[in-house]
């Protein structure tokens, strides 16, 4: 029997009519063969916040210096928000891809306030491919998080 194709993302909940509705990014719709009309079976929940330590936290903010004033709930919540862009927006070619970014930031405004999003656009500047080695290296140093930058490295290459 052939293994069950599944994917996750996340995306925003919209109103349509008397009806909610969801919608799902092109590269899902290719990677699963869909086509209009097709019967799928959708799953809901909530996205959950996980809980960073803090001494990961730490380490973000040491060696990013302009995170070193981030509170541990605004680099969590940078974390989490960053996350559900990136899974939003994976495999959207650049204008679609802008247009979703553009409404994520104006959610994340919405339910953070202005000075959250302006920590945001700092977190998702810097928190990027170039920082990513230092990042990585720092972790890698870290004894306690030792296994997880060997983990990340592994999955970047």
């Amino acid at each position: 029997m052939a293994k069950e194709k599944k994917v996750v993302f996340n995306n925003e909940l919209i109103k349509q009519g008397n009806s909610y509705c969801v919608r799902v990014p092109k590269s899902s719709i290719d990677h699963l063969k869909l086509d209009l009309g097709d019967t799928v079976q959708i799953s809901l929940s909530k996205p959950k916040m996980s809980k960073l330590p803090k001494s990961l936290l730490d380490i973000y903010r040491k060696t990013v210096r302009v995170l070193k004033d981030f509170s541990d709930k605004d680099l969590r919540n940078c974390f989490f928000n960053f996350d559900i862009e990136a899974s939003s927006t994976k495999g959207l070619k650049k204008a679609e891809r802008n247009r979703v970014v553009q409404a994520f930031e104006k959610t994340v405004e919405l339910k953070n306030g202005k000075e959250f999003l302006k920590k945001y656009r700092t977190f998702k500047r810097n928190v990027n491919k170039g920082n990513s080695f230092k990042i990585i290296n720092a972790i890698k140093k870290s004894k306690k998080f030792q296994e997880l930058g060997k983990a990340i490295e592994e999955q970047l290459k």
